[in-house]
């Protein structure tokens, strides 16, 4: 793969949230899940146990901020991994993440 095609894949800007951070929580209809990473094109976000999520299934989100903000999105299950499961949302989420300021 070249270098374009990478950075045509993630354009948006990611933020990571490490363990001894507080961070976001997404929330589906299956229940309320700690987000892993964030970006405007995609949430991933840990599972408990055994996901009971689908390639492909479509999906309603709120994500919730550790200072009260929250978005709605939606979008489809895009990868289900050990590190997570990825939701790449329909549309860009419309605000900026920088989450220092």
């Amino acid at each position: 793969m070249s270098f374009a095609l990478s950075r045509d894949r993630r354009c948006d800007e990611r933020v990571y949230f490490h363990d001894d951070e507080i961070r976001p929580m997404v929330q589906l209809a299956s229940g309320e899940y700690v987000v892993a990473d964030l970006s405007r094109g995609g949430v991933r976000f840990i599972p408990r146990g055994i996901p009971g999520f689908l390639l492909g299934q479509q999906l309603a989100a709120s994500i919730t901020f550790p200072n009260g903000d929250e978005i709605s999105a939606s979008g489809t299950v895009h990868r289900i991994g050990q590190d997570g499961v990825v939701i790449r949302f329909t549309t860009t989420l419309p605000v900026s993440l920088r989450m220092n300021d």
